[in-house]
């Protein structure tokens, strides 16, 4: 180890030791997995806090037994890891209350370290239920009221009641919490091994030495669990379903129509009848999707009157920009009649038209460019794709090739290259990653629709957004529709992405026609991510997760077969630096990564030309 990285870890050892008046052993790592995070802070803006909370964690529990139920949890449960995590909230709580007490000089290191924390959220929206607890119990710390559905908050409250436990009560109080949010079901011998080794009292004759512990192997040796799933009560907000405190743990899973009367609520009503959705189901849903659903919807309609007048009062008395989860006039705005999501659709389509007010010279700009473009583009592919022969309709400008090249084939049959035969779909990754730049996204597709409406090419948007084992499908404008463009601007940003699933059924539902040219395009953040599919069934493998190499992989393959099947496709690329890899892997040389309005236009002509022209 490098000198300063060990005079760093000889600091932070100190000021635990300090904390906890024991100098005799360093914290059991198994124990801090329970504070790691996916987006950690830097620990050197933290230090003394993070530290002081570890050390007055060791002052206060038995490290020994906390890190053989961190080893149970990690090694004996299906997303065990999951539910460690969950365990900071009590400890954090308990600790942190404690170290503030006294220490007053911590206060201020504990606000500062949730606030920076809360920082995170508001830049990229949380990920999962882990991030998305850890906003709202930062939130609690902070004295906000956290802004979380009633079922997570439920959970929430219910790690927090821990806070003041000893050692083998929390334990016992962490079971009891898992075995009513989740299918958790050890069998009776299991939980008594879990007993013995892990909740049984200290023996008489035990000294705390340096290192000398309960082992990992000794607990892992005799246990066994069951898989432990999440209940999809977690997901379920806004859910009428009462909670009358009883174990679910003997409850048979939800039925599929419960989910799917989430979905209807939260997102809008089918437009599909039940015959149709079937076909496309069967056609899209094999492989590692098989076990997938949808919803096609065409959400909610907000009054275009409406959303202007509060646009004209934001002008007016401007509010804060702030992140779209945590506005403060959010409940404020809509009325009884809208539920909590429907206020955050509202909320995200009156940012969006906001953009495009404010942004109306450039936006306009590149309308008008890449109409002319799109012009210019068909044109040249229907006069190069032209069959002249001497009947059918005459062709005025090559007449006089007739009395000069004695040539009697200046007629012309209307081909399907005509530009009405162009056909275009456009794909909106509408996941909770897009959340701080949906009004790019949005102002990019409604420069796509404005432009496809001029030049009078049939087209196709749709957003997508995967939660639960479901895919929901936006269509803000369907093939011949005489849609106003600004519906577009409802774009709204919510829940995972499972690209793959969702490249399947754009394609099953595509309009295919004789010797049409379909072009489709994906504006994506190229980061397909679904953890969630599953969890609420007791066949849920962790290791299926649609997420990282996997979903990159998948979602690339679904491109080549569209491709196959004469589809051009590709992506415009809206997300961060560090995912633009990812993106190139999955849409490879029809990949645009496009930071300028200025240049939306320019850039998207080129690439829509080249697309066409590797369909003849």
């Amino acid at each position: 180890m490098p000198r300063l990285e060990e005079d760093q870890a000889r600091r932070a050892l100190n000021v635990q030791w300090n904390l906890a008046e024991d100098y005799t052993r360093p914290l059991p790592r198994r124990v801090q997995k329970i504070f790691d995070r996916d987006r950690p802070l830097p620990p050197e803006d933290h230090f003394f806090y993070q530290n002081g909370l570890l050390g007055i964690l060791q002052a206060h529990h038995d490290m020994d037994r906390l890190s053989a139920y961190v080893s149970y949890l990690l090694e004996e449960v299906s997303e065990g890891g999951v539910f460690v995590r969950m365990m900071a909230y009590p400890l954090e709580k308990g600790a942190g209350e404690r170290l503030v007490a006294s220490r007053p000089v911590f206060e201020h290191y504990r606000k500062r370290y949730w606030q920076d924390r809360l920082d995170q959220f508001r830049r990229i929206a949380p990920a999962d239920e882990i991030e998305l607890l850890d906003m709202a119990h930062g939130q609690r710390v902070l004295g906000q009221v956290p802004k979380i559905n009633p079922l997570t908050l439920r959970l929430l409250n219910d790690l927090e009641a821990l806070s003041d436990l000893s050692t083998p009560d929390f334990i016992e109080g962490m079971q009891k919490v898992l075995k009513t949010n989740f299918h958790f079901n050890p069998t009776l011998k299991q939980k008594d091994k879990l007993k013995e080794k892990v909740l049984a009292p200290e023996k008489a004759n035990h000294k705390r030495e340096p290192l000398d512990f309960i082992t990992d192997e000794e607990v892992f040796r005799q246990m066994n669990v069951v898989s432990a799933e999440f209940n999809e009560n977690i997901f379920l907000d806004q859910s009428e379903k009462s909670y009358d405190g009883k174990d679910p743990s003997s409850a048979s899973v939800q039925p599929k129509s419960e989910v799917r009367q989430f979905m209807e609520k939260n997102y809008g009503p089918p437009i599909l009848d039940p015959r149709e959705e079937s076909q496309i189901l069967k056609e899209a849903a094999q492989g590692i999707h098989k076990d997938q659903h949808f919803l096609m919807t065409r959400g909610f309609f907000f009054d275009s009157q409406e959303i202007r007048e509060a646009l004209d009062q934001m002008e007016e008395d401007p509010v804060p920009e702030e992140s779209l989860y945590w506005h403060p006039e959010l409940n404020k705005e809509g009325g009884d009649s809208l539920s909590y999501r429907q206020r955050l659709m509202r909320r995200a389509r009156i940012d969006n038209e906001a953009y495009i007010r404010d942004n109306h010279r450039q936006v306009h700009r590149a309308i008008t460019i890449l109409t002319e473009k799109l012009r210019s583009a068909i044109k040249d592919e229907v006069a190069q794709g032209t069959i002249y022969e001497d009947h059918g309709r005459l062709d005025g400008a090559i007449v006089w090739r007739t009395p000069v090249l004695s040539d009697n084939k200046v007629f012309f049959n209307p081909s399907q290259d005509e530009p009405g035969e162009l056909i275009v779909d456009i794909l909106l990754d509408s996941s909770a990653s897009q959340l701080d730049r949906k009004e790019r996204v949005a102002t990019q597709a409604y420069i796509l629709v404005q432009a496809l409406q001029r030049v009078k090419i049939p087209f196709r948007v749709t957003s997508f957004q995967s939660q639960q084992g479901y895919t929901i499908l936006k269509l803000f404008h369907d093939y011949g529709d005489r849609t106003d463009p600004h519906e577009v601007l409802s774009y709204f940003p919510d829940a995972a992405n499972r690209d793959g699933f969702a490249l399947r059924l754009v394609k099953a539902g595509m309009m295919r026609r004789g010797q049409a040219k379909n072009v489709l395009i994906v504006l994506s953040d190229g980061k397909p991510l679904d953890q969630r599919v599953g969890i609420n069934v007791h066949s849920f493998d962790p290791r299926k997760s649609y997420k990282e190499e996997r979903a990159i992989q998948d979602s690339a393959e679904q491109v080549r077969l569209i491709r196959a099947d004469r589809v051009a496709v590709f992506g415009l690329f809206t997300g961060l630096e560090e995912d633009l890899a990812a993106a190139k892997k999955i849409y490879g040389h029809g990949l645009a990564y496009i930071k300028d309005i200025d240049r939306f236009a320019e850039i998207v002509a080129g690439l829509l030309q080249d697309q066409i022209r590797e369909l003849r």
